[in-house]
């Protein structure tokens, strides 16, 4: 019973000690973040089959030590570009 009362005290303490150990970006705001390509994804005009990725990346100010943001890139086979979905605000 110690175990599992030590489990889910970590469990509720991990936020608390992602924000403390400055794994938590507290400033900044998500409108002005930048939508510059990565490079992550693959050249749509130099590959011809349908790509589905998914990507997340830490969410911001407070959220971020509980959540992530997560967004899915789609391209059609022989597209010129891939489109992204997600959902913002």
């Amino acid at each position: 019973m110690i175990w599992f009362t030590l489990i889910l005290l970590l469990l509720f303490l991990s936020p608390t000690l992602v924000y403390l150990t400055g794994g938590a970006r507290l400033r900044g705001d998500w409108s002005v973040a930048s939508q510059a390509p990565t490079g992550l994804a693959p050249d749509s005009a130099q590959v011809p089959e349908a790509v589905v990725q998914v990507y997340t990346a830490r969410a911001f100010a407070w959220r971020g030590a509980f959540s992530v943001h997560t967004w899915v890139a789609m391209k059609p086979a022989h597209a010129a570009r891939d489109t992204r979905y997600e959902v913002i605000g």
